[in-house]
């Protein structure tokens, strides 16, 4: 756009948080420059000077394109002595077809020269658009009649007004139906040079790209702008009877195309519309605001915020104060930092007409800076001199969230047509885009998951593509029937765990289950996860349907009787016998030595904790948790432990990954577990609890290694490192100990026949048969039982067959031959191993004996059965023959 008498320096200051490259050009004119940023770095490109647009509408070729290989941000200055304003550009993604300019008067005498203008620059061939001025135009087309423009991609066409008396603001460029969604432009506006207010020296170029119309927003704050005494706030309207408030006061009544100044604005303002409104904050000259000069910034609607913004401040010789304004919410001012800091909370600033807001004002030295928030804010940068300033926003450009155009909810057969006829329509689903079900307007089909079913094809006067999605789900049922093992209510003893189920059965492809408490269960979104509740606890299935088609909910008491199993296991010596054998059997049994449910001051579990409290700022299993935050070493250890049996140490673990109280932890800030033999003189690591591992309260049991098996064991759950108070949170809930002991408990082992004391921990078991052997312990204090069987699997015995005893009368080798009479996988083993046999591990192996040798030969099966055969083989002497 035209600068005043025209531009000295046109630059683009490039800034991107990753190392990237990238070329300026203008294709109209060939002109074209590569350009790189270093990772968290700027650059600068000059634009040549004959790029800045002068005159009223004609068509130009001097649009500039930025390509880069990965994000930058772009902020577009147009400067010379004493006039300089910048824009921060938008991408692609946010470009519109639908635009309302916002201008400024121009600065009347010197013939009318400095007038209110707007651009268009159009990213697409056969780019069409019509244009109804508000006033008349320099190139004489009238207010109130449109025209139309034709365009190719990076052609630009200015328009400015017939007088510096006139202001262009509410000219409507509107792209035309044949030139469709599909080729969306850009649109610039302001003034050539511009007192603000109108009146006031001393005048400054203002210009700033504009948001399409669709991207207007109902609540904004305007800031006060550091080193002035006040600025110029307008509001114009989308639509007719638009009311708009400013700090809660009276509203005022504005129609389409209408707009509301106010002037020498001391503080911030709260706007607040029933409807889309644009607002525009303008700096005001020197002589009114005693720094700085006339600068425009069409401002972000407070709900469409940034998380992460890099961005450079400009120099010049008039520039001396350099600031960004930042608005974000007043409970989430702890998470902004500024270049890695945080920033000081006494810098904000409470907005009593926007009670839930808060800004600062935070000063700047001239380089790159960030900012960035996990909670979002809205930020302006801006500097100011004697008469010259510049203003830009920083602001958040994620495209605008595309609602379904239908959503249906049918377990059976659909049919759905086009909302409009489209050319060359064809459906696809979302899940399966390159499949196309079928072509033409109209299809019938029947879901089998939630999804997507999408119709493509192009508008018939533009030849824009076009698609409607019709999201596809099933109802929720009218009723849900939870149970427990198997039963609709059911009582267990402490630790027992539970079989959760839902009946009808839920198919994963149309809903989303979400079982609570979600620490207590194996897996919070199966329909049957497995429950280990620790006292009488309700678990809550909540059903969603994925397509939006409703939800329900239900719950289910456990009532828990407290206990002091653990575990229990039927466990054999061996489970592969052989007929005749004799095994060993426990009733192996995890015992509780001692729980805390950390809901209260740590009890029996801990002797000491540091940097951790009671609480459930980042939340809990159930009730409270033991939460760590603070500077310092994070740890909790515990009193000595008898382990002599071995055990294991069980609990329920979250570390962070979100933002403050439950901040991210980083790679490095893992969670360990240690015990001590010395009283805590020395520890060792024995699991090492990775950060990024554990972003929901997850149970954990690991077993005491058997260097720790003895009667006075520590242990410590110790943070590795953190950034300090505020960060890298993680939370302990539900901790117990077990150890191995089954003593004081009663035993039943069932078949007694061949048990040599079926009612003891331990039994001797002569089977006969392969079949379960059954334990059952029963807890005398708490009348609890606990049921467990091991299957032994018994081999019958085999025998074998061998060569007979033989004589033999010369030396020759004589064939030896073992047959097994069942089994298979038979391996053998001949003795004796003196050279006399051709091999030992053969079931027929050929002798040759020089004296009478007795051979064995050992046969075992797969099981480990055996069984032995002898063979001897007798050599005679020839004592005499008499030949006649």
């Amino acid at each position: 756009m035209q600068n005043a008498y025209g531009a000295q320096t046109l630059k683009l200051q490039i800034t991107s948080a990753t190392s990237t490259s990238g070329t300026a050009s203008i294709p109209g004119t060939g002109w074209s420059q590569a350009f790189s940023v270093p990772a968290g770095g700027f650059t600068s490109v000059t634009v040549p000077a004959t790029a800045e647009h002068t005159g009223s509408e004609t068509i130009n070729d001097l649009g500039v394109l930025v390509t880069a290989d990965d994000p930058v941000s772009v902020v577009a200055l147009s400067q010379q002595s004493f006039t300089a304003d910048g824009t921060l550009l938008l991408p692609f993604e946010a470009l519109g077809t639908q635009y309302m300019a916002e201008g400024y008067l121009g600065l009347p005498g010197f013939n009318d020269f400095y007038k209110s203008e707007l651009l268009i620059v159009s990213t697409a061939d056969d780019t069409e658009v019509e244009i109804t001025p508000s006033v008349n135009t320099a190139g004489g087309h009238p207010a109130g009649v449109p025209f139309t423009v034709q365009l190719d991609q990076g052609q630009t066409y200015q328009v400015q007004s017939a007088l510096a008396t006139l202001d262009i603001t509410g000219t409507t460029v509107i792209g035309t139906a044949a030139s469709g969604d599909c080729r969306p432009f850009a649109v610039f506006s302001g003034s050539m040079c511009a007192n603000v207010p109108v009146g006031c020296p001393a005048c400054d170029h203002v210009f700033e790209q504009l948001y399409p119309t669709d991207r207007w927003g109902a609540s904004f704050v305007a800031l006060p702008l550091a080193n002035t005494t006040g600025y110029t706030l307008r509001v114009q309207a989308l639509l007719n009877n638009t009311t708009v408030s400013f700090n809660g006061a009276a509203p005022v009544a504005l129609n389409a195309g209408d707009r509301h100044e106010l002037n020498n604005v001391t503080s911030a303002t709260c706007v607040v519309s029933n409807g889309p409104i644009s607002v525009v904050q303008l700096m005001e000259g020197y002589n009114c605001a005693g720094d700085g000069d006339p600068s425009m910034l069409v401002l972000q609607p407070v709900d469409r915020k940034a998380t992460h913004a890099i961005f450079h401040t400009p120099t010049s010789p008039q520039i001396g104060q350099r600031r960004v304004n930042v608005l974000m919410e007043g409970t989430s001012t702890s998470t902004l930092q500024l270049d890695g800091f945080g920033v000081n909370q006494g810098s904000f600033t409470a907005l009593p007409a926007c009670p839930d807001l808060a800004f600062a004002q935070l000063s700047l030295s001239p380089g790159v800076h960030t900012l960035s928030s996990a909670s979002g804010f809205i930020a302006q940068v801006y500097g100011t001199g004697t008469g010259e300033s510049y203003l830009f926003g920083l602001g958040s450009f994620a495209p605008e969230v595309v609602e379904p155009d239908s959503v249906i909810c049918s377990s059976g057969p659909v049919s759905l047509s086009s909302p409009i006829i489209l050319d060359n329509a064809f459906w696809t689903l979302a899940s399966d885009p390159n499949t196309v079900l079928a072509q033409g307007q109209s299809i019938t089909f029947t879901p089998v998951g939630s999804d997507t079913l999408t119709v493509h094809g192009e508008l018939p006067v533009s030849g824009c593509p076009k698609t409607f999605d019709f999201i596809l789900g099933a109802p929720v049922p009218p009723s849900l029937t939870l149970s427990a093992n198997d039963l609709p209510n059911l009582s267990i003893c402490q630790f027992s765990p539970v079989q959760l189920a839902v009946d009808p059965p839920l198919d994963p492809a149309f809903y989303e289950l979400a079982w609570s408490p979600a620490g207590l269960v194996s897996d919070p979104q199966a329909p049957d996860p497995t429950a280990w509740p620790f006292t009488d606890t309700w678990f809550k299935l909540a059903v969603t349907s994925t397509a939006g088609c409703g939800s329900i909910t239900d719950s289910i008491l456990v009532q828990v009787t407290p206990g002091e199993v653990a575990s229990f296991e039927a466990v054999a010596q061996d489970t592969l016998l052989c007929l005749g054998e004799s095994v060993v059997l426990e009733g192996r049994v995890e015992r509780v030595m001692a729980l805390d449910h950390l809901d209260t001051t740590p009890g029996a579990v801990f002797a000491n904790v540091q940097n951790g409290t009671i609480g459930n700022a980042c939340g809990s299993v159930t009730g409270a948790a033991l939460y760590f935050d603070g500077n310092g070493q994070r740890a909790a250890r515990t009193v000595p432990f008898d382990l002599s049996n071995g055990g294991q140490v069980r609990f329920s673990l979250k570390i962070a990954t979100g933002t403050a109280p439950c901040d991210d932890a980083d790679p490095g800030e893992d969670v360990v577990l240690e015990y001590s033999t010395n009283g805590g003189g020395n520890w060792t690591v024995f699991s090492t609890l990775n950060e990024a591992s554990f972003p929901l309260f997850t149970p954990v049991t690991v077993a005491v290694p058997p260097a720790a098996h003895t009667p006075a064991t520590l242990f410590r759950w110790r943070q590795l490192a953190h950034s300090g108070a505020g960060q890298d949170n993680w939370v302990l809930d539900e901790v117990y100990l077990t150890t191995y002991d089954g003593s004081g408990l009663n035993y039943a082992w069932s078949p007694t026949a061949g048990l040599g004391t079926p009612n003891a921990q331990q039994t001797t078991a002569a089977a006969t048969t392969s079949g379960w052997v059954q334990v059952t312990l029963t807890d005398p204090n708490t009348l609890c039982t606990y049921t467990d069987s091991v299957y032994l699997t018994v081999d019958p015995a085999f025998t074998l067959t061998v060569t007979p005893d033989t004589t033999v009368c010369d030396a020759a080798g004589i064939p030896l031959e073992a047959m097994a009479s069942s089994g298979s996988g038979i391996t053998w083993n001949w003795t004796p191993n003196n050279g006399t046999l051709s091999a030992t591990n053969v079931p027929d192996p050929v002798a040759s004996p020089t004296n009478t040798t007795t051979y064995t030969v050992n046969a075992e099966n797969a099981s480990g059965c055996t069984a032995t055969e002898d063979v001897t083989i007798t050599v005679g002497t020839l004592i005499g023959v008499n030949v006649t």
